[in-house]
């Protein structure tokens, strides 16, 4: 990454040391086309010695998942660095597309300045602290799991080293390594559970402050299913204050040829119940919908 914009030795993992390029890159003047092709350029060395020390960061600590201080040398850069690259990416966005040039620009950036308009349309100050919690919990979700060993066959294995026994021909061999990794997993499972909830209340309230939908697809008469199992499962989502969507969708199945569906339909193996039942189900959820 030779660049006269940026030395090839610098710490891109603190951010005093890269605050000078970023204030160059958002005051410099920006007359015609060729500067902003100028600007491009120098914000993409930028942006490569940035994402090049947050990965190294990243892979250094996952590679050591007992280093505590490797962990914090990743979370000091999501907590200090991430959250003022990401305002500074914003403001790099929107002096780019709303440059009166920027039309001018040769075709070749025409995917890269509509990258920079989505980013601008659903840019979120308040998702910043949002998303460095969500990387937190990534980190520590990834911390346990890259902890957990599994005694097997008289040895300490980790749970890749496992993927092995779990293709074995034999199936016995393969039950048992199964069991083992379910059985360890499970030792983690009330804190893996909590992270996963957080996660999701986060990714969610992210989803919202950028103005995304939350649209729950629902299918009815599925293999298995009964009109009372469709009517408690429309019941369930109408209830579950967690998962609360903007709109629905509803599917009732459809036999296609050549699936599997069709396999079982045709063997008998699969029988739909009435489609007037189905009918009155779907109507019911819709009418408590409105209410």
């Amino acid at each position: 990454m030779e660049s006269s914009f940026v030395p090839r030795d610098i710490d891109a993992t603190k951010i005093g040391n890269l605050e000078p390029y970023m204030d160059d890159l958002i005051g410099r003047s920006l007359e015609d086309s060729s500067c902003l092709e100028r600007l491009i350029a120098d914000s993409s060395v930028f942006a490569e010695h940035v994402s090049e020390a947050e990965a190294l960061l990243y892979i250094e600590m996952t590679c050591d998942t007992n280093s505590e201080e490797k962990r914090n040398d990743f979370l000091d850069f999501v907590s200090n660095v991430t959250p003022k690259l990401s305002e500074f990416s914003d403001s790099l966005n929107r002096r780019l597309v709303e440059h009166p040039e920027v039309n001018n620009l040769p075709e070749r950036y025409d995917l890269m300045i509509r990258g920079a308009r989505a980013d601008v349309e659903i840019f979120r100050k308040e998702n910043i602290p949002l998303s460095i919690r969500q990387t937190e919990l990534v980190t520590e979700s990834q911390t346990i799991n890259g902890a957990m060993t599994v005694s097997f066959d008289g040895q300490e294995f980790t749970i890749p080293q496992m993927r092995g026994f779990l293709e074995s021909n034999d199936r016995a061999k393969r039950e048992a390594a199964w069991c083992a990794v379910v059985e360890r997993r499970m030792e983690d499972r009330e804190r893996l559970s909590e992270i996963f909830d957080e996660l999701i209340e986060i990714r969610h309230q992210m989803a919202m402050n950028a103005g995304f939908k939350v649209d729950i697809h629902l299918m009815t008469n599925l293999p298995g299913s009964t009109a009372e199992k469709d009517r408690e499962m429309f019941n369930y989502v109408l209830s579950n204050p967690d998962i609360q969507g903007d709109q629905w969708k509803i599917y009732p199945l459809q036999v296609t040829p050549w699936t599997t569906v069709s396999k079982k339909f045709e063997s008998g193996e699969y029988v739909p119940y009435p489609a007037n039942d189905m009918f009155e189900v779907i109507i019911e959820a819709k009418i408590k919908i409105k209410e």
